[in-house]
């Protein structure tokens, strides 16, 4: 999803020109400031020239910030904030949680005159508001390896279920005993329909019982995670909303 100030829509469905990344993928890159975000994105360059040689000029098929009392031509967003000027924010990319970068004029969505385009940041405060020792959940999923390190989330297999069919009876009470032995405070089991085998665990164990997680197959068009920022950011929401306390 694209989240504005004003509305959200799908990114594929924009008619604009983007690019996207999630935390994981800037990581990966090693692309951890606006600085090295040229090697990653088309028609976007970055350098100290001009006027506003003391700060950083952002260029977007060859527009940038280079009147000193002008608007900028690309404007930067953290956190639906906008920073007007390349001197208001620092370039290093920390704690990210996904950053797009928007080609051409986005006065009417974001609210505010960006001729060139808009580079959007978007923070992992909602992770930061997890306490460490709580990001430990159960998932039949195998494949967050990423996830795990981009967001220091540990991801726990349940003891002895499969992922191809409904868990048994015998497996909910060795997860139970699992969660109480390891204190573990949610858990995301898609193999377990039985609303009384879900409330049986929440009762028996105070661990809350998450949504759907996806890791490795995304969603039709009009589903939870149609790309993968969408995954992200749909797996985000799912783990905040069960770990907040």
């Amino acid at each position: 999803m694209v989240g504005t100030n004003s509305f959200s829509e799908t990114l594929q469905n924009t008619p604009i020109t983007a690019t996207e990344f999630a935390g994981a993928q800037l990581a990966e890159a090693q692309i951890d400031s606006l600085l090295k975000l040229p090697q990653g994105v088309p028609n976007f360059s970055q350098s100290h020239t001009g006027l506003r040689s003391f700060a950083d000029n952002y260029v977007i098929r060859g527009l940038g910030n280079t009147d000193f009392l002008s608007d900028p031509a690309v404007v930067v967003y953290l956190d639906d904030a906008p920073f007007g000027d390349g001197i208001s924010y620092t370039p290093d990319l920390l704690s990210v949680d996904h950053l797009e970068v928007y080609r051409g004029p986005q006065g009417s969505r974001f609210g505010k005159n960006a001729e060139a385009g808009v580079i959007n940041i978007v923070s992992r405060n909602a992770i930061a508001k997890i306490p460490a020792d709580r990001r430990r959940v159960i998932t039949s999923h195998n494949a967050f390896g990423y996830f795990a390190a981009a967001y220091g989330f540990e991801f726990i297999a349940p003891l002895g279920v499969s992922t191809e069919s409904e868990a048994s009876a015998r497996d909910i009470a060795g997860i139970i005993t699992q969660i109480k032995t390891q204190k573990i405070p949610a858990v995301f089991l898609e193999n377990i329909s039985d609303p009384r085998l879900i409330r049986q665990i929440a009762a028996e164990t105070g661990a809350r019982i998450g949504g759907t997680l996806y890791s490795d197959s995304l969603t039709g068009e009009k589903g939870d995670a149609p790309t993968y920022i969408d995954m992200v950011r749909h797996n985000i929401r799912a783990l905040t909303s069960a770990l907040a306390n």
